[in-house]
């Protein structure tokens, strides 16, 4: 608290009156929110924060191409290039930290009607700025103007009394705002005002600008080094320590004296504990992800986030980007054409020193995925090419080979699960993220007074009876396609289930957020656990269903019995004889006849015996019923496999399922690829859009002073305000669950479907593992170029591992091994023609 103090003392961060000037941009009035306080306060902003820090990749970029970026120093401006626009932008990341967009008036362009009523404003600012201090959600109905006014009153009081502040600029603000109603002008202003207060107040320094096209005020914020130390130490933040720490060391074991411990990779492991003042000199440099975290951490303890989304105030908030980061990571990491399409160990450091640990745990699981796909890559690909003419190998030898397969499969997703899990902890411990939980943040919507009540029991009950029925009711529609369509002769099935499985699943991602929230988690880690389970489970087995429901269910669910049918040979009739269609390639035609009484003849009865296995009679009083897969192609079978006499058959829900199977899996990847090429083209649109629309009205401006300027003699004509790098991520989409921009949800949640459907059903279609790691490597390389380009810089999440992934990945793999063995044995010749005893 005495560092707050006196670096907020030292710095000033702006004085008052200047600071809301340039921060009051709600109201029309012709205000100007960049005006020369505004200037010199960026200035300042500049001059204090521009701190070494320590880069995300240490200085250690590898550029192997120039695809995009570029820099220029001419002129006085420090002007880059990314790689989506064509024109330089001005740098204006030096010392910045978060950045915030509040929307200006509907006059200036923006989004907000000054002119609009706030009603009971006392109630909605006190929603802001102290409701967070409150566990009872009971306060807002029971409470007057005036108790929310005591309560903000003494909110200041506290906050400024370990600071030396006076609290009556504070007070006096919310004066203003003790009436019924108040405009949206009144009530945006004292917000704005009591917002940079409250930052000045923390030590936080800050400075504002205006968008291109003067719709936006962006509020650049940072921190002094001593207020970063200071919180650092209040908030207990774990740090590294350096590597000169380690001097002093003895020789423990295996590992020399006077420096680090290596892990087995060779990897260096720094001890990681609470940074202390007394002890600053030994711990490593603050890294931007970490005063990204202490700073907004401090800003979510005195404001709510999602209330000020909902008035309004805020449209945006994002921690700013880094322009030497990004160009180092775009060089050895994120960029199309680098020289190595997969990740290392250094390049993951990178990414972790970016973007935070959560982001690095996903791109070291889909590299990991990548490696140990390629020898199954390689079999997949040559159990698939075994189905070529050329090869001329009997369809009862294929499936000995895919059996092999599913073997190798099996074997492998456990191998796969087990070996990433030590591999997590490998980096969880060199990361220091060992009880990382407890440094997050409390949600805004989290209500601790539901804990423990019965309208949370309720809550989770109506949530788990509203998964039973949503689940029961895909099962339902599944089954009435298999009923009511006739996808093999129409040849339209595959395609009427994949849009079935895509619809659903669309369906569950707009259900699922609001269901993780009748949970009521704390921290948004247990939010995101929660939401994991809620769509993974439901989505992986809407993915899966339709075609276990074609294995195995819809024999028996779709099973007929024709009251005309009263032995085998009237059944063969019934499928076969009456249109004159018998299986394919089946070695003899079978003579069945029709008398006129009904009964159906075979000269001989062993012409059908291949069709004993799709046939059973529960009685002789009953009719007879055939299975709800038949036969449609039928050969010879080998004699190693059985009596040779008698041919084995391939199903009409084989056929389905491999068709099915292939349209899904294609359509899926191309799904996967095409979500995110689309952001990369919404992005450019936008901030190309914007650019032409400013020029545009740049030029208009020219023309209508074009007489005044040839009267005067001059010739020189206003340049376009400048596009700038925090302009630009405030176009790119963000990183959270539902954008454009991605999220660690929904990237994880891809790569595990693809998991899931390849580890189940890859014994039927072998050669999905060759498609699946050509797509792995596409996304893996659009996804780092969208994460460095694109996607606005998410913040920096830490976590202890790829957290509830990994147990839904484990039992995906036991799911993996039981639907492998049941195609084995009761889909796939030879194994499918035995009786029940053997094949149990």
């Amino acid at each position: 608290a005495a560092g707050v103090r006196n670096v907020g003392a030292a710095t000033g961060a702006a004085p008052g009156c200047r600071a809301r000037r340039a921060m009051a941009t709600g109201g029309g009035g012709g205000h100007v929110p960049l005006c020369a306080e505004g200037l010199s306060l960026g200035a300042q902003a500049r001059s204090v924060s521009s701190r070494k820090r320590r880069s995300a990749c240490g200085g250690r970029g590898s550029p192997c191409c120039d695809d995009g970026f570029e820099v220029d120093t001419t002129g006085g401006s420090f002007l880059g290039r990314v790689p989506l626009l064509d024109e330089p932008i001005l740098i204006d990341d030096e010392g910045v930290t978060y950045v915030l967009i509040f929307p200006r008036s509907l006059e200036r362009g923006g989004t907000i009607d000054a002119e609009a009523i706030v009603e009971a404003p006392m109630r909605e600012a006190w929603k802001i700025f102290g409701k967070k201090r409150h566990d009872s959600v009971l306060y807002e109905k029971l409470w007057t103007a005036k108790d929310y006014f005591a309560d903000l009153c003494e909110l200041w009081r506290d906050m400024c009394s370990s600071t030396g502040h006076d609290t009556d600029q504070l007070e006096d603000a919310f004066y203003r705002l003790m009436k019924p109603q108040v405009t949206q002008r009144v009530f945006q202003q004292v917000v704005r005002e009591t917002m940079l207060d409250i930052l000045q107040i923390n030590g936080i320094i800050c400075s504002t600008f205006e968008s291109i096209d003067g719709d936006e005020t962006f509020l650049r914020m940072s921190m002094p080094e001593a207020v970063l130390e200071a919180l650092a130490e209040e908030y207990q933040y774990s740090m590294p320590f350096r590597p000169e720490a380690y001097a002093d060391m003895p020789n423990l074991g295996m590992h020399p004296a006077g420096q680090p411990m290596q892990d087995a990779l060779g990897c260096t492991v720094l001890a990681h504990a609470p940074f202390t003042f007394e002890r600053r000199a030994l711990f490593a440099p603050f890294r931007h992800v970490d005063e990204v975290r202490i700073l907004e951490r401090r800003c979510l303890e005195w404001v709510s986030m999602a209330a000020l989304r909902s008035h309004n105030v805020v449209a945006r908030a994002f921690p700013a980007a880094s322009y030497a980061d990004m160009r180092e990571l775009h060089d050895r990491w994120g960029g199309i054409c680098v020289g190595t399409w997969l990740s290392s160990t250094d390049d993951i450091d990178c990414v972790r020193n970016y973007f935070g640990e959560r982001a690095a745990f996903f791109f070291r699981f889909s590299t990991f995925f990548i490696k140990m796909l390629c020898p199954l890559a390689i079999l997949g690909g040559l159990a698939a090419l075994c189905r070529l003419p050329i090869f001329d190998m009997s369809l009862a030898k294929r499936r000995v080979i895919q059996l092999l397969f599913s073997v190798v499969i099996v074997a492998w997703s456990c191998v796969f699960t087990s070996f990433f899990r030590h591999r997590a902890m490998r980096e969880k411990v060199r990361w220091g993220m060992d009880n990382f939980e407890a440094m997050t943040r409390d949600r805004s919507n989290y209500q601790r007074a539901l804990e423990g009540t019965w309208r949370l029991r309720l809550q989770l009950f109506g949530r788990n009876l509203f998964y039973v029925v949503f689940m029961f009711a895909f099962i339902g529609l599944i089954a009435f396609e298999g009923k009511f369509l006739n996808h093999t002769s129409h040849g339209n099935g595959a395609f009427i289930t994949t849009c079935t499985i895509f619809g659903v699943s669309q369906v569950w991602n707009r259900i699922a957020p609001w269901l993780a929230d009748l949970g009521n988690p704390r921290t948004t880690g247990r939010w995101l656990d929660d939401l994991t389970w809620i769509l993974a489970s439901m989505k992986v087995g809407i993915a899966l269903f339709p075609f276990f429901n074609l294995a195995f269910l819809r024999q028996w669910i779709q099973a007929d019995c024709p009251a005309e049918a009263k032995t085998i040979v009237d059944i063969a009739w019934q499928l076969y004889g009456q249109n004159g269609q018998w299986p394919e390639s089946l070695p003899f035609t079978p003579n069945v006849t029709r008398l006129p009484n009904g009964t159906s003849i075979i000269d001989d009865a062993d012409q059908l015996r291949w069709l004993e296995p799709y046939f059973y009679a529960r009685s002789p009083s009953e009719p007879a019923c055939y299975k709800g897969c038949v036969p449609a192609q039928c050969f010879l079978r080998d004699r190693l496999f059985g009596d040779d006499d008698v041919p084995g058959c391939i199903t009409t829900c084989q056929i389905e399922l491999e068709m099915n199977l292939w349209v899904f899996f294609v359509t899926n990847c191309f799904a996967n690829v095409a979500f995110l090429v689309i952001p990369m083209v919404m992005t450019w649109w936008a901030v190309r859009a914007e650019i032409r629309a400013v020029k545009a009205r740049v030029e208009t401006s020219c023309s209508s002073d074009s007489d005044d300027v040839e009267g005067s003699g001059s010739t020189s004509t206003p340049a376009a305000p400048m596009y700038s790098l925090i302009q630009f991520q405030a176009k790119c989409p963000t990183y959270e669950y539902g954008s454009w921009g991605g999220s660690f949800t929904e990237d994880f949640l891809d790569l595990v479907i693809n998991f899931a459907l390849f580890t189940c059903f890859g014994i039927v279609l072998p050669s999905m593992a060759a498609i699946l790691l050509l797509t792995l490597f596409i996304e893996n390389r659009l996804r780092a170029f969208r994460m460095t380009n694109i996607t606005c810089r998410p913040v920096p999440d830490g976590a202890e591992g790829i957290g509830t992934w990994q147990g839904i990945l484990e039992r995906i793999c036991y799911l993996a091994v039981t639907t492998n063995v049941m195609i084995a044995v009761f889909v796939h010749h030879p194994m499918s023609s035995w009786d029940r005893y053997s094949q149990v």
